[in-house]
């Protein structure tokens, strides 16, 4: 059986306090194994973006348990947590978090001094980059580039890392039919060949057909859909 990467026990969130109190999200479970694309579809609101940073370590939940590579993320120590998340997780993120003043080529290079393990060797990177189609845009800066380029940016950038799992939040928000089709295609198949479990949190339904499993989230409910 595939082993587990990432599990989630009865996780809750809570902001705020009193009648100010806001439950992002209750009671949420869940497992990801590697070599398996998981979906977590909601509408905007639902406590999405809220489970992808807890599951990335960068939110806290307020009860309940996260384990990425069998270590308890609330029981790491902060320099840890930090080593964790910069050799094991890739983050595509909805602010894209590209530096203003680097050019796309010098995204990638950043990677390389920030990040001492091995990253993706060139020409399986050149593939990817042809794949997202943004061979053409390696000496651009951000603000000259789309918010679907900027998005594709992102997420080539997380790839080049070659970390262990992918967490993606509404990677495919800003793209056509055709671009979602390449986005899931790839993701699809960095995880099935290369073993890697990717995380999308979308409201894009095209996505679902690229998924292995699907779950939902409503309210900040999480239940997986068969």
């Amino acid at each position: 059986m595939t082993k587990e990467v990432l599990a989630v026990r009865h996780v809750t969130k809570r902001f705020g306090q009193g009648e100010n109190q806001v439950v992002a999200l209750q009671d949420a479970s869940m497992s990801v194994r590697a070599s398996e694309v998981v979906l977590i579809i909601g509408p905007s609101g639902s406590g999405k973006s809220t489970l992808l940073t807890i599951l990335g370590g960068l939110q806290t939940p307020t009860e309940g348990e996260v384990r990425l590579m069998n270590e308890d993320l609330q029981a790491l120590p902060q320099r840890d947590l930090e080593k964790l998340r910069l050799d094991k997780i890739g983050f595509v993120l909805q602010a894209y978090n590209l530096v203003p003043y680097l050019t796309v080529a010098d995204q990638f290079k950043l990677v390389d001094q920030v990040k001492k393990t091995p990253n993706v060797a060139e020409k399986p990177f050149d593939r990817i980059l042809r794949r997202l189609g943004i061979v053409a845009m390696t000496h651009r800066y951000p603000d000259e580039l789309s918010g679907g380029q900027k998005q594709r940016v992102a997420l080539a950038r997380a790839l080049y890392a070659d970390p262990t799992i992918i967490l993606a939040d509404e990677p495919t928000a800003a793209l056509d039919s055709e671009r979602v089709n390449e986005v899931g295609q790839l993701l699809a198949e960095i995880a099935h060949q290369q073993h890697k479990a990717v995380v999308v949190v979308t409201h894009d339904v095209r996505l679902q057909e690229f998924a292995d499993r699907t779950y939902e989230i409503v309210d900040g409910r999480l239940s997986e859909k068969t």
